[in-house]
């Protein structure tokens, strides 16, 4: 219902060109592959991560928070930033090709053109063009877990999936909520030891659910960037309400505590 309110922007035409002449993303690239796949997958499956090629990632999945579901990355409205563009999300999404979205699936598929698991469009995660995409907005550490089990279950059902024998790329971002709705209200050491006993905890996980998985943990945002960023009146008021541990007048005296 929310994607009918707020459209889908990723798959609309005259939106998609706005958001180019916004300079909002990349317009599509015209050239060629700038790398050479002659070799980009092994004769046979690599044991040993350290050998592994950029062509022997078989199926990629993301867990994490609006950031890598992909919440209005091709909005030009505040109230497009409910769609989730999933499919052009940089971690996860697969939508078209790399010329027209520059994602790290869609440069995986010129190594691996049978690469699965990317999201397909604008999609909950509950749609099934999400595919392995199972972050959620407003999600934080705290959610890992949940996510992790229902991300080990698609992989687990999906019909195109040799657990043993495909190498898996899990992307995990998570955190900037933590820090937005969670540190100004509770003991600061009590949330960071949280914060690093779920991350704990859900590689664990990985590691005993997911054979031949590479994880590719992403810290979150510079907060020194995003607080001191020079933004128009509606997003300084949209930053207040969905961050008020960074920018809510009533916290900014501990400020330099959540930087350090």
């Amino acid at each position: 219902m929310l994607h009918n309110v707020f459209g889908l922007t990723s798959n609309n035409k005259k939106r998609l060109n706005e958001a180019y002449r916004k300079g909002l993303i990349e317009p599509p690239y015209k050239g060629e592959f700038p790398c050479d796949v002659s070799f980009a997958r092994s004769a046979s499956v690599p044991n040993d991560i350290n050998k592994l090629r950029p062509g022997d990632i078989d199926i990629v999945g993301v867990l994490g928070d609006s950031i890598t579901a992909g919440n209005g990355i091709t909005s030009t409205h505040p109230m497009q930033s409910g769609t989730e563009n999933r499919g052009v999300a940089w971690s996860g999404g697969g939508q078209k090709d790399w010329r027209t979205f520059r994602t790290m699936p869609n440069i995986l598929k010129q190594f691996n053109p049978r690469l699965f698991g990317y999201s397909l469009s604008d999609s909950f995660t509950t749609h099934r063009n999400s595919q392995f995409n199972v972050a959620e907005i407003g999600a934080m550490s705290k959610d890992l877990m949940s996510m992790a089990r229902e991300l080990v279950k698609r992989i687990k059902n999906d019909p195109r999936t040799d657990l043993k024998q495909h190498w898996k790329l899990i992307t995990m971002m998570i955190g900037s909520n933590d820090f937005c709705s969670d540190f100004c209200f509770s003991e600061l050491d009590k949330v960071l030891d949280r914060h690093r006993k779920d991350l704990d905890q859900v590689l664990s996980y990985l590691q005993q659910e997911l054979p031949r998985t590479l994880v590719n943990l992403v810290i979150t945002p510079n907060l020194n960037i995003l607080a001191s960023g020079d933004y128009p009146v509606q997003c300084n008021m949209y930053h207040r309400a969905m961050c008020p541990c960074l920018f809510s007048d009533l916290y900014k005296k501990l400020f330099d505590t959540y930087v350090k």
